[in-house]
């Protein structure tokens, strides 16, 4: 037979990695590292090499190419100029390449931004991702309770007559409210390691706050709840708080005092149904825990008078404290409402109920001039955070309550033998200071009780089941009331002794009274002397006058013994919001020392009704008395974005007042904390026809909205401010009782939302929304599953309670394509209508691996998961990866000889199982000049000489080629990657940023052939040698040939003397193609003969240094084609 020539003249096929030869077109490559796809057809050409980018600087200036990235997005802040933002998970924060494209300048740490917050973002760093919107990047930091997204972009606003910020801003993303806490009603003192903290809650709230007293700091509970209504400490030192509105009767969380998160949950399922026996009108609103029983008291806008102890009666109670989360009875223990007349018969006594003579009367009520009936019964008057601990009792508490009958009292004693005054049927107790004619009326006094109290008993009562009293009198015990004005605020009973504070309306007072300690009843116990009487009656006189502590501070109270002799007394807010001060109160002087400012909320908004003079008397105006009107406020971010409204401040025009207009004063606190994203102000009215209601019975409507501008004036402070200039800014608006839009119908959200953001780890943008995923909000256990869009335009506001898709498992990834949101997990892939929010269909089997493993183009849509990758073409996906999805490991002679070789599986199946954030070192890119779709993957063998790869898609050929990635150290790989203003594409390995084929020379190339069997696999062939057309670059190297008959396990270099010739002489240009030929013989007992075999493999590359297998060596030469001289050998006849 003839010889023949099979030549290999066409490389546009690409790489096919599977198994089965006879799969694989003649001039496919088996394997090829650093080919071309955009060269001529029929030329092995390396692609260009990759160069370090620098992003600090340029050569000449010292500058570096440093780029510790994992995530990445760009700013195209003007015609000219592109940052950079890229989160570094080694030091936890965001980086920005400032002007990427000129002369790059990187900023980092928490001084080099403007702004507010520090560049520290996450507490565990695993899954961040961007996305830009105008000039700003959104960063989601993760999808835990402590992954607050944040916002880092360039502001062109100033902000009171000031320049707008020369630098970058990083903020929190949070349209965040501007009182940084609001009014607290309820607050305790707690060292948590060796620092101290408030704790406190907002009546009918939504969180727990907790207050660094050292510094101001404010955190929050990652629990949102519905209306907070009662905050204790617990024996093991978490916390109890109250919601009154989850469950029918509320439900009881045990929160930890460090993270603040819950980790216990009792419903109240009352055994007593709470609307049938609390207080007309009544809400729970306090706790207190001692020894093994929570304590509850109930509050009442309204006095209340009763005189039976049935039905709506109660206002004190108790349950045993739950050690686990089953649900827990709260029952009634509240004393008798029972009035009698002097000698009169005791209603409680069963033995005689009927009997006229009995006198046993002690512990009930009655006048306390004349000992009649008091007709009604007594009327009381509850507070909302009433109860107080019983030094050294693990059984008793204290609760405050206000008689304002007048003339009330209880009878002490029931025999005259220990009566002074008209009588020895005068039962009630005698003024015990300078009278012995009167008689104490009741006015503010302590009920004292006991875990052996029982409902509805008397007061004194014997055998330890009745209540005691604690009365409270002025210095000097001239006076009955202790309390001055109407508006009781808080109570501690120190173990220094009992301190009280009370708010006076006119003038805007709050008055702090001490007492000796509230201490056990039964040592003070006065009645008849009879034994077992272990209820008594105690009087308490003020250590000193009243005294007046100013700055409009409505004192709530908490405390912190600091030895024997002082304690520090914590007082929180004031008549213009949240605020904290602190003072010492010294026991042995009985003096309050000079309050010190510690922390203030962010906001005042005080609202001032005045006469108005062009009225007539007979005009009503348009404020009116009979009504109460609230006002809030809320900041507008970035211009159009509005965050959530402020607490409200509240007015009731006085009786007389006619007025058209309100004068409404804003203060803003803590300037040098104000979110430079803020540009304006709105303000907000309500109003309620209820004077006595806590919440206004219209929506809350736009009053103005003012700018931040040089309008706000500059007041001088030195009390609050000395943090900030001693100055805060104030602006005072006259409210003419005109009105916009309500806040729902501006911003498409609820005003009771407190929050319009949810900590996200995934993200994309879709009609200008951004789609967020994989989230965290505390009020959706499973928010892991939901996808949330903002409202239109405005990135960082979300209305998390309807906007909002869940889906049936957790994503790795979303993207935006053809006008639909795709989410992933693994092996799922969702498509969803985003109008709608909902799933329009699931395709089970297809997953994405990581939030960098898509690509959305006007090609298509490519991604991958394990098994293989993807191209959707906005109908349905295809899988495009059959030619390299698995393959034999491909062994590749290493040096000369071709006698060493390392052995290494390049198809899909060889990708790395993890690669950290980004899942398996997965990105993926298009290349636009290749026409490219460009994967990124690291391998999972780390002896492979190089872990990082690329596989490169040809849209136009359908061809696959294997790039090697140039990184920092063989062991690294691409952890995300970018482009800049001109579709080149830029990576990072966590360590230095480099361009892809952005080197002056190329890349050494590697080409593989399929096993060539000439067509016939079963037919012996003698070889008798290849010829190879290539040229080179100016240098003498050649490239090197080896060939294998057996399947590449082994190879041959050259002749059987592993020599060969070059045709003709030296090239002389580097433009003309030369030769190179070889023979296909060995030696067999030192005879030469021609190879024989059914089929050979060939593999050419670069002759370099040995084992040089990576980008690094330059390509000097390129080939044109391959020709292989054989004969095909007769079957022999025996097997014809």
């Amino acid at each position: 037979m003839p010889k023949e020539v099979i030549e290999l003249n066409n490389f546009n096929v690409g790489t096919v990695t599977t198994p089965d030869v006879r799969d694989i077109p003649v001039e496919a490559a088996s394997y090829s590292l650093n080919l071309d796809s955009v060269v001529e057809d029929g030329l092995l050409r390396g692609v260009p090499a990759d160069a370090e980018k620098y992003t600090e600087g340029t050569s000449g200036t010292g500058g570096n190419t440093n780029m510790k990235a994992t995530t990445t997005s760009t700013i195209q802040r003007n015609d000219s100029t592109r940052d950079v933002v890229y989160y570094n998970m080694d030091d936890n924060e965001l980086n920005m390449i400032k002007d990427f494209e000129g002369t790059p300048d990187t900023i980092s740490g928490s001084t080099a931004y403007e702004g507010s917050v520090s560049s520290v973002i996450v507490s565990s760093g695993d899954e961040v991702c961007l996305e830009t919107n105008n000039r700003e990047v959104h960063a989601g930091t993760g999808s835990a309770s402590t992954d607050v997204p944040k916002w880092l972009g360039w502001i062109d606003f100033g902000q009171f007559g000031g320049s707008a910020p020369s630098n970058a801003v990083l903020e929190n993303a949070e349209l965040s409210s501007l009182d940084s806490f609001p009014a607290l009603y309820k607050t305790i003192y707690k060292q948590v390691s060796s620092v101290d903290y408030i704790y406190g809650i907002e009546y009918q709230g939504n969180y727990l706050y907790k207050i660094k007293i050292s510094d101001g700091t404010i955190t929050r509970s990652t629990k949102r709840f519905t209306s907070t209504q009662g905050l204790a400490e617990c024996g093991d030192g978490t916390f109890w708080v109250y919601d009154g509105k989850v469950g029918a009767e509320g439900t009881l969380y045990k929160l930890d005092t460090t993270t603040m998160a819950v980790t216990q949950t009792n419903k109240l399922l009352c055994s007593a149904p709470l609307a049938d026996n609390i207080i007309t009108d009544g809400l729970l609103t306090d706790i207190q825990e001692t020894g093994s029983v929570i304590w509850w008291s109930a509050y009442a806008i309204n006095a209340q008078q009763k005189n039976a102890d049935t039905g709506n009666v109660h206002w004190l109670f108790k349950c045993t404290e739950p050690t686990d989360s089953s649900n827990i009875d709260v029952v009634p223990i509240t004393p008798t409402w029972t009035t009698v007349s002097e000698g009169g018969v005791d209603a409680h006594d069963s033995s005689s109920p009927s009997d006229s003579s009995n006198a046993n009367t002690r512990g009930l009520w009655t006048t306390h001039s004349d000992g009649t009936i008091i007709s009604g019964g007594p009327t009381l008057r509850f507070y909302k955070t009433p109860l107080v601990p019983i030094t050294s009792s693990t059984t008793e508490v204290g609760c405050l309550v206000r008689s304002t009958t007048g003339t009330a009292t209880l009878i002490d004693n029931n025999n005259g033998s220990a009566q002074t005054g008209s009588g020895s049927n005068h039962y009630s107790r005698a003024e015990p200071y300078d009278s012995t004619t009167d008689h104490l009326a009741l006015d503010s006094f302590f009920v004292i009780a006991t875990t052996s109290s029982t409902d509805g008993n008397e007061y004194f009562a014997s055998g330890g089941n009745g209540f005691g009293v604690v009365s409270l009198l002025a210095n000097g015990g001239s006076a009955v009331s202790t309390v001055p004005g109407n508006a009781y605020l808080s109570a501690v009973n120190t173990g220094h002794g009992l301190h009280i504070t009370n708010f006076d309306a006119t003038p805007l007072t709050t008055n702090f009274i001490a007492f000796d300690d509230l201490s056990d009843v039964n040592t003070a116990t006065t009645g008849d002397g009879s034994g077992g009487n272990t209820r008594g009656f105690k009087v308490l006189e003020a250590k000193a006058a009243a005294s007046n502590v100013d700055e409009h501070i409505k004192g709530v109270l908490a405390y912190s013994s600091d030895d024997s002799t002082n304690t520090t007394i914590y007082f929180t807010n004031s008549e213009q919001g949240g605020k904290i001060s602190e003072a010492t109160w010294t026991v042995s002087g009985a003096s309050l020392g000079s309050r010190t400012a510690k922390t203030t909320s962010g906001i005042d908004i005080t609202p001032v009704a005045t006469a108005d003079s062009t009225l007539t008397s007979g005009d009503t105006g348009t404020f009116l008395s009979t009504k109460k009107y609230y006002y809030k406020a809320s900041a507008v971010y970035d211009g159009y974005q509005e965050g959530t409204l402020t607490s409200s401040s509240t007015i009731i025009p006085n009786t007389g007042t006619t007025t058209n207009s309100m004068n409404v004063t804003i203060n803003l606190r803590n300037i040098s904390s104000l979110s430079k994203r803020v540009s304006h102000i709105n303000l907000y009215r309500a109003e309620s026809s209820d004077l006595t209601s806590d919440k206004p019975d219209t929506f809350y409507r736009l009053v103005t909205s003012l700018p931040l501008d040089s309008s706000w004036s500059s007041v001088a402070d030195s009390f609050w401010e000395s943090a900030s200039s001693n100055t805060y800014r104030q602006y005072e608006h006259s409210d003419n009782s005109l009105v916009g839009a309500t806040y729902e119908a501006i911003n498409g959200i609820s005003e009771v939302i407190n929050s319009s953001i949810v900590n996200y780890a995934l993200s994309t943008q879709l009609n200008g929304h951004h789609v967020v995923a994989k989230c965290f909000h505390a009020d959706l256990p499973d928010a892991e599953r939901y996808i949330f869009k903002s409202k239109p335009g405005k990135f960082d506001q979300f209305d998390w309670t309807a906007d909002f898709v869940r889906l049936p498992t957790i994503p790795t990834a979303i993207t935006a394509f053809a006008g639909r949101i795709y989410a992933w997990d693994e092996n799922t892939m969702y498509r969803i209508n985003l109008d709608g929010m909902y799933i329009e269909d699931t395709y089970k089997g297809i997953g994405c691996i990581g939030n960098q493993a898509f690509e959305v183009t006007e090609y298509g849509m490519c991604f991958c998961d394990h098994q293989n990758i993807y191209l959707h073409d906005g109908k349905q996906p295809m899988i495009i990866s059959e030619n390299i999805k698995d393959g034999d490991s491909v062994v590749r002679p290493t040096n000369l000889d071709g006698d060493q070789f390392d052995t290494l599986d390049v198809s899909w199946d060889g990708k790395a199982a993890s690669g950290g954030a980004n899942k398996a070192g997965i990105c993926i890119e298009f290349d636009s000049k290749r026409g490219s779709f460009l994967i990124f993957w690291g391998h999972a063998s780390s002896s492979d000489p190089s872990r990082a790869y690329a596989w490169a898609y040809n849209l136009a050929r359908k061809r696959w080629d294997l790039l090697a990635i140039t990184t920092s150290t063989d062991s690294s790989y691409v952890r995300t990657t970018f482009q800049d203003s001109t579709g080149e594409i830029y990576y990072s390995d966590n360590a230095k940023c480099y361009k892809l084929f952005g080197g002056t020379t190329r890349k050494s190339w590697e080409y593989m052939t399929k096993t060539l069997s000439m067509g016939i696999h079963t037919q012996t062939k003698k070889m008798y040698g290849w010829e190879l057309r290539y040229k080179r670059g100016g240098s003498s190297k050649t490239p090197l040939v080896y060939w294998s008959i057996i399947g590449g396990d082994k190879w041959t270099h050259g002749t059987h003397s592993g020599s060969f010739a070059e045709s003709g002489t030296v090239q002389l240009t580097t433009t003309k193609y030369s030769h190179m030929q070889g023979k296909l013989r060995v030696s067999n007992s030192g005879a030469i003969q021609t190879q024989e075999a059914r089929d050979i493999k060939f593999f050419i590359c670069e002759n370099n240094t040995a084992g040089s297998r990576v980008d690094g060596t330059v390509a000097e030469t390129e080939v044109d084609s391959l020709a292989v001289v054989y004969r095909k050998v007769k079957f022999p006849k025996h097997n014809i």
